[in-house]
């Protein structure tokens, strides 16, 4: 290692050692180095002590190895939402499929399907219009503005239509009020709580309106979820006649949810896209 990396790595542990452990810091500071052309300013030392995920100071986050813009408005994509991603990409005879991705947030699971499937076309839909400005920025920087439309709607309303699409896709907002406790503080004091914690009393009850909006749509075919660890096995009762599969996260927890219809063909003639 050159002597001016030791002199930076070592400003970044004295300035902020005493608040992160060495191997998180260690991965700050390497993302900062591929991602600013400069080092931290003062104010930006500040924000970085006070919790401020780095992230969100450079307006940056890593995902399938491309980068994307995050700001406070949408949450940080996480690894998890890469192994969804992956799962759903070993199904290679659906690569072309119209993808529909509720809580779309930075857009990570659309863009990257429409990224790996060679610009399948793909609904973002989100009730946070900020959170679709920014999914629809990050389809431009990735070249995939006409595959991507950001649709505003909440799937907890009964009454909400969703876009024709085959393949579903969605990590929701599924955090009970009770778990904020055993959440890190920069989550609970930077990330939106309302991309985080689930609406309404229970965290079951996302799950219950995307599966009923899903068993009552005549398209839609296959749906790849994101589970809160807590409630997988109850979550798997939602879903009547279907095929259900859930995986482990790399931690180990049932993280992930797959649902097929049974019996059923994809409507491939009806899928409009506009």
């Amino acid at each position: 290692m050159r002597s001016t990396e030791l002199a930076n790595l070592s400003e970044w542990t004295m300035r902020l050692g005493h608040r992160y452990p060495v191997g998180e810091l260690a991965a700050m500071r390497r993302f900062w180095l591929e991602e600013s052309p400069q080092g931290p300013d003062e104010g930006q030392w500040s924000r970085l002590l006070a919790g401020e995920p780095v992230q969100y100071i450079l307006q940056k986050a890593w995902f399938m190895g491309r980068t994307l813009g995050v700001d406070a408005s949408v949450l940080i994509p996480r690894q998890e939402s890469e192994e969804l991603v992956a799962w759903v990409l070993e199904e290679k005879a659906y690569h072309s499929l119209a993808c529909l991705d509720l809580g779309t947030g930075s857009g990570c699971l659309a863009l990257a399907l429409a990224w790996k499937g060679k610009g399948r076309p793909v609904y973002g839909v989100d009730l946070s219009e900020a959170a679709l400005q920014t999914a629809s920025k990050n389809a431009v920087l990735w070249g995939l503005e006409s595959s991507f439309i950001p649709k505003q709607g909440d799937f907890m309303d009964q009454a909400w239509i969703p876009p024709p699409a085959v393949l579903w896709v969605s990590n929701p907002p599924y955090i009970g009020r009770e778990e904020a406790s055993q959440l890190e503080q920069h989550v609970l004091d930077y990330e939106p709580h309302s991309a985080l914690f689930a609406p309404g009393p229970h965290p079951l009850d996302v799950y219950r309106a995307l599966a009923e909006h899903f068993l009552r749509n005549r398209v839609a075919r296959f749906f790849w979820l994101e589970l809160n660890p807590l409630y997988a096995d109850e979550c798997l009762l939602l879903w009547p006649g279907c095929q259900t599969q859930i995986r482990e996260d790399m931690q180990g927890k049932p993280r992930m949810l797959r649902v097929i219809k049974e019996g059923l063909q994809p409507e491939l003639d009806d899928q409009s896209f506009a």
